[in-house]
């Protein structure tokens, strides 16, 4: 997970693979630390975005890494619709938007939210 705010673009891009391969799949078992739901709630809270607070300073490599993982994350799951929902879904349609129209996000951020969004 901390490798996915590295400052090296490669770097978060590899380290999003791995998160993926290193998932245990998509079953019911959702309290296992490599579940995809626990492994996507991870990336979240990387995040910037927080919907129940402004945030005070932006990390744009965490973002990007963590949007990454998402993306990944979810492109790799057979039902990706079952984890489209709630903050997820909030935090795809905040960076989609360019940060709700504050242009506070940079380029790569709103591609991969706008790739997220596009391939559910």
């Amino acid at each position: 997970i901390k490798c996915l705010g590295h400052v090296q673009h490669k770097v978060r891009i590899m380290a999003s693979r791995a998160l993926s391969n290193l998932c245990g799949g998509d079953g019911e078992d959702c309290s296992r630390e490599s579940s995809r739901g626990v492994l996507i709630g991870k990336c979240l809270n990387i995040l910037s975005f927080q919907p129940e607070q402004t945030p005070i300073h932006y990390n744009h490599n965490l973002d990007h890494g963590g949007l990454l993982a998402i993306k990944v994350l979810l492109t790799t799951s057979s039902d990706p619709v079952r984890y489209f929902d709630g903050r997820l879904l909030q935090a795809v349609v905040y960076y989609a938007t360019c940060c709700e129209k504050r242009w506070t996000s940079p380029p790569p951020c709103i591609t991969v939210a706008l790739e997220v969004w596009l391939g559910v």
